[in-house]
């Protein structure tokens, strides 16, 4: 088996080594992977971060040039990778010691190998977020949930099979792959040691992108659950996988330190009504009935067929 350690950048020089020392300066003796780098043309000398693991054996494959955003960026180092599994490992994120190791002893026969995810806060803090046990997550999971990006393993042969990542979402696109592929029924494999270091400083998680990333969420989840579903669940002030608050609520807050405190605090107490097993089987209960609708619905023959 091998892995093939994916990572984009755009001009994060600093997080481009940082990610690198994590890889190719900590685990280059190691056997069975890979590392691809793929630059969108930074302009901040991004590349230099390479210069110390020139003639690695490890580092496969770098290129700096244009690209259509980031999954475009991850769609080009995939294609480049020879592994049987994919870590996408962005830049400013950090393979946590030992992991590499670690899943290529286990071995797993798997499509999704995850586990658990280490967020780096700005404050500099570390808080270790656990990753569900493989029979928690089905489709109606992902409402509120994705997989932990930089701390899943992708086979390759499931990745090429579904086509990669989907470029028309800027910031979404790996949620829908994991989406798609567990309601595919891949095979799932939880890893119990923490993957990688995840740098919240992305796109991802920056709240000024909060409206786009729920806009993004509802177009993956309207197809499988339906319009209504998809709107509650995206709606403002609940909450989504990053725990966003709202953008004018940020406004104040950067005025008002008090306010900040309330809103972190607030957001805490979303959360965990948000996890409550009681609320959460009555909304997969819910899901699970509008994606049999929605089945039942496009099925060859059905009766919203025969009146068309």
């Amino acid at each position: 088996m091998k892995v093939s350690v994916v990572t984009i950048n755009r001009n994060d020089a600093a997080g481009l080594a940082r990610t690198l020392a994590s890889t190719l300066g900590a685990c280059g003796d190691t056997d069975g992977w890979e590392q691809i780098v793929v630059d969108g043309a930074s302009t901040d000398g991004s590349m230099d971060a390479l210069v110390p693991y020139r003639g690695n054996p490890r580092l496969a494959s770098a290129v700096s040039e244009p690209d259509a955003g980031r999954y475009d960026a991850m769609n080009k180092g995939a294609a480049r990778a020879r592994g049987d599994f994919l870590l996408f490992l962005n830049a400013g994120d950090e393979l946590v010691p030992g992991a590499l190791e670690e899943f290529l002893r286990a071995d797993p026969a798997a499509d999704l190998a995850y586990g658990d995810l280490l967020v780096r806060w700005p404050d500099g803090s570390v808080r270790r977020k656990e990753s569900p046990d493989p029979e928690r997550v089905d489709a109606a999971w992902f409402l509120a949930e994705s997989l932990p990006h930089p701390a899943t393993f992708v086979s390759a042969a499931l990745f090429r099979r579904l086509g990669g990542y989907d470029m028309s979402f800027l910031i979404v696109s790996d949620a829908k792959f994991f989406l798609d592929a567990v309601r595919g029924g891949a095979r799932l494999f939880r890893l119990p040691f923490p993957v990688s270091v995840f740098d919240r400083s992305g796109i991802s998680t920056d709240p000024a992108f909060a409206a786009l990333h729920r806009r993004e969420r509802r177009a993956f989840l309207e197809p499988v659950f339906g319009a209504k579903l998809a709107r509650l669940v995206t709606s403002p002030g609940v909450r989504s996988a990053h725990g966003f608050p709202r953008p004018a609520q940020l406004d104040a807050a950067r005025e008002d330190p008090d306010l900040a405190r309330c809103l972190l605090r607030a957001n805490d107490l979303l959360s965990a009504a948000w996890r409550f097993r009681a609320g959460r089987a009555i909304l997969r209960g819910i899901a699970r009935a509008a994606e049999a609708r929605e089945r039942r619905r496009t099925r060859p023959g059905s009766a919203e067929d025969d009146r068309t």
